[in-house]
């Protein structure tokens, strides 16, 4: 019986030895390592960039009668279509820009019986539009979402004819002022966007003067026309500096 265990025992070393000596010698298995995930892209706003735009305005206009104070507010409203250019400079998510336009406009009113005087007629109104903002967003991916705010001028003509005597007269004024507002701009394709936005307006216009028309103050009108632009554009950017498309983040 002895002899027999001694010679299993043997037989079991002889066995496990190889498997053993394997496992010695062979090398450590390392863990799974996580899959890289790439930084998430964004899409780059900066650069100098020029484009078209065009929307609806309606507004009111306040005339006064500069000697008697006597005041009517009339509504106005119409078209425009114009051009833009601008710059952004983007830092993380935020973008910091400057944007000017200029657009041919005829957000105006036609008026009988102006200041209630029987046969006189009257039109007024802004034949230009163009403003120079300060743009500040946020962007996330493809869009961006500003405010802006700054100067709104344009050219302001003011007709007036006494129906009666066939007295007229007619004047054109440069009106300034300020406008400020909202929008956002998608970025459809490298350097190409789209935007939509709404402007606030307020310009105070120079006295018209109505010399030669009894029937209303020899002293002139005064004028303040107030209102709001929704409007749309296609801006291509250059990016000056900056990559044409999407970029990666650096974390």
């Amino acid at each position: 019986m002895k002899k027999l265990i001694l010679a299993l025992a043997a037989a079991t070393s002889l066995v496990s030895a190889p498997a053993l000596a394997a496992d010695l010698g062979r090398a450590p298995i390392a863990p799974a390592r996580a899959p890289v995930v790439a930084p998430a892209p964004f899409y780059n706003w900066s650069g100098f960039y020029i484009g078209i735009q065009g929307g609806f305005g309606a507004g009111e206009l306040e005339r006064t009668l500069v000697t008697t104070g006597v005041t009517e507010t009339r509504e106005t409203n119409g078209g425009l279509i114009g051009g833009t250019v601008g710059f952004n400079w983007q830092a993380g998510v935020w973008v910091f820009g400057f944007e000017a336009d200029y657009a041919w406009a005829d957000i105006s009113r036609n008026v009988d019986n102006c200041f209630g005087i029987l046969l006189v007629s009257c039109r007024s109104g802004l034949d230009t539009f163009g403003t120079a903002r300060l743009r500040v967003g946020g962007a996330w991916g493809p869009a961006l979402i500003y405010a802006t705010g700054g100067l709104a001028f344009g050219e302001h003509s003011t007709s007036i004819f006494d129906n009666v005597t066939g007295l007229g007269v007619e004047r054109s004024e440069f009106a300034v002022g300020w406008t400020a507002g909202a929008g956002i701009e998608w970025g459809f394709a490298p350097g190409w966007s789209f935007k939509a936005e709404t402007l606030f307006f307020d310009l105070d216009l120079d006295r018209v003067d109505t010399v030669g028309l009894g029937v209303l103050d020899p002293a002139g009108i005064d004028n303040r026309h107030i209102g709001v632009i929704v409007r749309g554009g296609i801006n291509y950017r250059f990016n000056w500096g900056a990559p044409a498309g999407p970029v990666v983040a650096n974390y």
